[in-house]
């Protein structure tokens, strides 16, 4: 087939919330099928208490591809951005990969565990038990 491009899939990363619904009860929060980034947010600091423990949002802050940029991009794709534009071109620059990073610095910064930015699934696997 020639002058047809064919390309593997970029990635495979999914993410997915997952909750305990103990602590969503406690806090009156209502999780949604395909809820919003604005009502995870919401969610999170409705269960932050840190005084007794309890961290709003558990995410992987670790630098590197499997840890927090596989996670970043799909936030990055739900506000509309992409790694690369239709003809290939580097979008990395533009505004909606700052406001996925952003709510994502936000999100981690503020209702996270201290010491998030260190975290892998393990230890996240490991603070939600």
């Amino acid at each position: 087939m020639k002058g047809t491009m064919y390309a593997a899939p970029f990635y495979g990363e999914s993410s997915m919330v997952m909750y305990r619904k103990d602590l969503t009860d406690a806090a009156g929060v209502v999780v949604r099928d395909n809820d919003s980034w604005a009502n995870i947010k919401g969610a999170a600091a409705a269960m932050h208490d840190p005084d007794n423990g309890v961290y709003g949002a558990c995410l992987r802050g670790k630098p590197g591809w499997g840890d927090n940029m596989a996670f970043i991009t799909t936030v990055v794709n739900s506000f509309g951005g992409a790694w690369f534009d239709a003809d290939m071109r580097p979008t990395i620059d533009t505004a909606a990969w700052e406001e996925a990073i952003n709510f994502y610095v936000d999100l981690l910064g503020n209702y996270g565990p201290p010491g998030s930015e260190g975290n892998s699934f393990n230890e996240i696997l490991c603070s939600i038990q």
